[in-house]
């Protein structure tokens, strides 16, 4: 469900027994900030938030430079957006310890980590109950970040890590396809979990 409004309701948000959807026209990340979102090239849903200024001399679009590497080829580089960049913790607002919502769906490409950073008290008040989460080590990498470290930010976070049951058996650095299974991920088998790539969930335990 959605909660707290920051930019006000969408127009039609509100349906009997429904509820109210909220728009917050923002990005995620580790800190309050503004950044620029570039939208992928053949997939709006690859866009991509990134630190930076075009014309600075990490940022080339015609010379294929962006910040971290990030091959600009991949996306309307020359189109890019400032957007304004918050954390969880505050665009979620006080309170949610007492309200807390079940599910949480991140798919930042590659940038899971630094949305899981600007969530910190929500994740230690477990006003999120469950996280459903785009596991894809490449584009961790590619972000600046250890794929690993998503991993073990969530083990110190007491969020148990479940993978699809499939994937046990799938050849590795496949995608396997969707399971309707869940098996549990234990720290032991973290480095072998690097070599797949879909969905896991997180689920909080108690402190």
């Amino acid at each position: 469900r959605a909660r707290r409004a920051a930019e006000g309701p969408a127009e039609g948000g509100r349906g009997e027994g429904l509820g109210t959807v909220h728009l917050h026209k923002k990005a995620l990340g580790q800190k309050a900030s503004e950044s620029l979102v570039l939208e992928g090239r053949d997939n709006a849903g690859m866009s991509i938030v990134l630190d930076g200024r075009p014309g600075s001399p990490d940022w080339d679009c015609d010379e294929d430079r962006l910040p971290g590497g990030i091959i600009a080829a991949r996306f309307l580089c020359h189109r890019a957006a400032r957007v304004r960049v918050a954390r969880l913790d505050d665009a979620v607002g006080g309170g949610a310890e007492d309200d807390p919502f079940c599910l949480a769906k991140i798919d930042v490409e590659g940038s899971e980590l630094k949305v899981l950073r600007g969530a910190v008290s929500l994740l230690r008040s477990r006003a999120i109950g469950t996280l459903h989460l785009e596991w894809w080590p490449p584009h961790l990498t590619a972000m600046g970040e250890e794929p690993i470290a998503l991993l073990w930010f969530l083990h110190a976070m007491r969020y148990e890590i479940f993978a699809p049951a499939s994937w046990f058996s799938a050849p590795e650095g496949s995608k396997a396809a969707a399971d309707t299974q869940w098996a549990m991920v234990v720290p032991d088998q973290f480095p072998w979990l690097l070599q797949r790539w879909g969905d896991i969930v997180a689920r909080a335990v108690p402190w």
